[in-house]
């Protein structure tokens, strides 16, 4: 007959058991990971947020563009390129936004910024909505601010008149106008539309309750951004795997079993290759999580744009 203390040795070893099988393979992953070593190989590699050091070390020339927010890189016709770019103002702390011409051969043709000003790029204008004006510097660097024609004057559209206008429309918006704002005794609020077709800009007024459909998303022709870097290292660092017991909801879900670590990048840009590590995730079927890295490869290869994602904005590196 057992003991008691014998029968608690009898179920503390079959736990022990259970626990060391189902959580054999994270057990031996952990192990496995006591053994590795970087090679000496990729002891120089560039950190991903670090990128300016891969180019001083390398003959291709940059210019960078970093932006606070993730931005477009667009055609503005068969000859030019423009970047888009948002940047905080140190004094202010107002954000102020800047376009950058490039054209076919690399070579940096223009800018423009305008500070503390909202400012978006339609078609191959830059608009501002606020204080109805667009140019056409993007085009024929002419800087000067146009005004939308506006429409009969300023009087009040009905919904007839006003559909007549937005029809065929390629881009339209409408937002709040006040005349006497603050006023409350006589402040009035109308609905300010602004729309661009057969490239033109114009704005008229309606009622403030007046409900007209607006095609506010207008898709300029972006650049093809490809993914051309060689993943040549993972350096695995720590093990998230299944486990036993597990008592986890996962309420949004589960990520696959992966490794955490460093991943290893080579890319050949010309006949550079730019050597970068970035921390990274790998998983058991041998695929890594992708850099947020990505190449833009001119006409002949005479130029790249490198754009990376880093805290929720874009650096852009102009390469020739």
């Amino acid at each position: 007959m057992k003991t008691p203390k014998k029968r608690w040795m009898v179920i503390i070893l079959v736990l022990s058991l259970i626990y060391l099988i189902g959580n054999s393979v994270s057990i031996y992953r952990n192990i496995e990971l006591l053994f590795q070593h970087l090679p000496e190989e990729y002891i120089n590699y560039s950190n991903l947020y670090s990128l300016d050091d891969a180019f001083s070390n390398s003959t291709l020339e940059t210019d960078k563009f970093k932006s606070i927010y993730n931005e477009q890189v667009v055609w503005v016709n068969d000859s030019l390129i423009a970047i888009t770019v948002h940047t905080k103002d140190s004094l202010t702390d107002k954000t102020n936004v800047s376009w950058y011409k490039i054209n076919l051969k690399g070579e940096l043709m223009d800018s423009i910024t305008f500070r503390n000003e909202y400012v978006d790029n339609i078609d191959s204008y830059l608009i501002n909505q606020d204080k109805n004006y667009y140019t056409t510097w993007l085009m024929d660097g002419d800087v000067t601010p146009k005004p939308f024609r506006l429409i009969e004057g300023g009087k009040l559209l009905e919904k007839e008149e006003a559909d007549v206008y937005l029809k065929d429309a390629v881009y339209s918006n409408s937002d709040y106008f006040y005349e006497n704002k603050n006023d409350f005794e006589n402040e009035k609020r109308f609905k300010k539309h602004v729309a661009y077709k057969h490239n033109e800009w114009f704005q008229f007024y309606t009622k403030d309750d007046l409900q007209l459909t607006v095609n506010r998303y207008y898709s300029n022709s972006d650049l093809e951004f490809k993914d051309i870097g060689e993943l040549v290292y993972f350096y695995k660092k720590d093990w998230y795997g299944d486990h036993f017991p597990d008592f986890t909801l996962y309420i949004n879900g589960k990520d696959p079993n992966h490794w955490t670590g460093t991943s290893f990048l080579n890319l050949k840009i010309k006949d550079e290759i730019l050597k970068i590590q970035h921390y990274s995730k790998k998983y058991v079927d041998d695929s890594a999580r992708k850099m947020p890295l990505n190449v833009y490869e001119g006409l002949n290869q005479n130029f790249y744009i490198l754009k990376m994602e880093i805290d929720n904005g874009h650096t852009f590196y102009l390469i020739k």
